[in-house]
């Protein structure tokens, strides 16, 4: 529901996300190896920690990307359009 959600208030307002996947090198802390010998864990994340927004679109970015809810204040529901889609 958060990705529909996400993704509608973003084309409602005019706005496309491209996503860029960046694959940094942290040999230099980790050894030449360690993409070998690393673990990953088998699921995505379950809670995502943002700071710094600059804009209610951070949120819709998200949701977008990874399908999540937020936790808000209670006067984000006051808002139009956007506190819809911040109430989990």
């Amino acid at each position: 529901m958060g990705k529909i959600t996400g993704s509608i208030l973003l084309f409602c307002v005019g706005m496309t996300v491209n996503y860029e996947e960046i694959d940094y090198d942290y040999s230099f802390y980790l050894g030449k190896d360690y993409k070998k010998t690393q673990k990953l864990p088998p699921h995505p994340p379950s809670a995502i920690i943002g700071t710094g927004h600059s804009s209610f679109f951070d949120n819709l970015t998200v949701m977008a990307k990874f399908g999540c809810s937020f936790v808000a204040k209670e006067s984000i529901k006051k808002y139009p359009v956007f506190g819809l889609g911040c109430i989990g």
